[in-house]
Formats: C-alpha cells, sequence, structure tokens
C-alpha cells in the first residue's frame, strides 16, 4: 500500500485501520501520521484562549479556494477530501464556552475567526458577536473590537450583587455610597452617588456618551430593570 504523505510503497500492517476508508486503512502510515502529530503539538503546545495567537489561520485566498460561506454561519466544502463530498455543508462543533469550533488542515480554529477572514482577509485581535450568541457566526453578527469592547457586550459578572451592570455598595463607615465604573480601553470612569437608582442612571449616562454601541446591551439591561424594579 502506497502512503499518501510519503509516497512509499508499504506493508498493509504499517497503516492503521480505519472504518472511514473503502480499503479499510488510513491512506498515511503509522510515521507519517506521528509526524503529522508532532508538527501539530509544536504548533498547539503556547496555544492562547480562543483568538489563538500562535495558530494563524489560512489565507483568505486558501480558503475561499476550498470552502464557500454558507449564509446560517457555516462553510460549504468546494473541493472534496476524505469521507466529506464537495457541497457538504459543516458549521462546526459547539463548545462548552459556546463557541464553534472547526478543523482545517489537521488544525482546528474557531469558527467565527475563520468566517471574518474569509470575508475580510485580516485577523482582528478581538472579534465580537453583536447578539452575544457566541454560535451564531453569521457574518453580519461579527464585528472587530477592543478586549475592553468585547467584554462589554458579554453577560453580566457572575459576582455582581446589585443586580445592575456596573454599579456595587460599598459600606465606608460612617457614609455608605453606591459606587458605579467601567473601563474602556485602559481609562477607568467612576463615580460615587447616595442611592442606588442615581448610580445606575449615572453609569448608563456615562457610557451613553463614551460608548453606546459596544455598551448598548449593558444600558438597556440596567434600564429595562429600573422599570421593572418600578424605579423610573
Amino acid at each position: 500500500m502506497i502512503c499518501k504523505r510519503c509516497k512509499k510503497d508499504q506493508d498493509i500492517s504499517n497503516f492503521y485501520k480505519s472504518n472511514r476508508t473503502t480499503s479499510g486503512y488510513r491512506g498515511t502510515c503509522k510515521t507519517c501520521c506521528s509526524e503529522q502529530a508532532l508538527a501539530r503539538y509544536e504548533k498547539t503546545k503556547t496555544f492562547v484562549g480562543h483568538n489563538q495567537q500562535n495558530l494563524p489561520i489560512p489565507s483568505q485566498e486558501w480558503l475561499k479556494e476550498n470552502y464557500d460561506y454558507h449564509e446560517d454561519g457555516g462553510f460549504i466544502r468546494n473541493i472534496p477530501r476524505g469521507n466529506q463530498k464537495a457541497g457538504s455543508v459543516f458549521f462546526g462543533k459547539k463548545e462548552k464556552t459556546g463557541y464553534m469550533r472547526v478543523a482545517i488542515n489537521y488544525d482546528v480554529f474557531v469558527v467565527h475567526r475563520v468566517i471574518w477572514k474569509w470575508h475580510n482577509g485580516d485577523e482582528p485581535k478581538f472579534i465580537d458577536h453583536i447578539n452575544g450568541n457566541r454560535s451564531d457566526n453569521r457574518i453580519e453578527n461579527l464585528r472587530a473590537c477592543s478586549k475592553s469592547e468585547n467584554r462589554h457586550n458579554s453577560d453580566m459578572n457572575k459576582n455582581n450583587t446589585s443586580g445592575y451592570n456596573g454599579v456595587a455598595y460599598y459600606d465606608y463607615g460612617k457614609t455608605p455610597k453606591w459606587v458605579w465604573h467601567f473601563i474602556v480601553d485602559g481609562i477607568r470612569y467612576s463615580g460615587y452617588c447616595s442611592s442606588m437608582k442615581s448610580a445606575v442612571l449615572a453609569y448608563c449616562s456615562k457610557a451613553e456618551e463614551i460608548n453606546p454601541v459596544f455598551m448598548r446591551k449593558r444600558i438597556d439591561e440596567n434600564m429595562d430593570k429600573l422599570k421593572a424594579d418600578g424605579l423610573i
């Protein structure tokens, strides 16, 4: 049997069995499989978060040659590979974090970054899901952003005790205060108020001034809760 990678004619015992091929064996020999696994490990052993700083995505030209974009946030294969036929649609596998990942050329990438590069050709440091759904990878739901902008469009912090974004109560002894704060691109915005309502309104007002686009979700959540609590 001839190995697809090293092109050497070898005994069938030098190949791993596979129920995904017509021959019953993988197309690459055991030696080549080991070399590929070692190469993948060297690429990913310093893997950093979902931004994949140490694992560059294939070029836009290569992506467009091999895949078409699916309007629901996935890909359509242009070229058959293994048991996957041309025209097959795939969206990736969902992780516990909510992100979708997909295998391309034996490496694994988060789907939204591959879709962004397919459309735009670049790899921004952070990409935000506009509607907050990490599994919704339609291109119209993606936008490049900074680290703080990405964080502001996320769900409320689990440690929050006030029920309002960016607002907390501090007992300073003589004069307890409600404090509001947020950080945008390393700059801290904050203030002290005598009531929870005034702190929430101050937070929303400043957020509307500084970054109304990426902080829209938190502004709206705070205002809706004020209405639900009968405070406005």
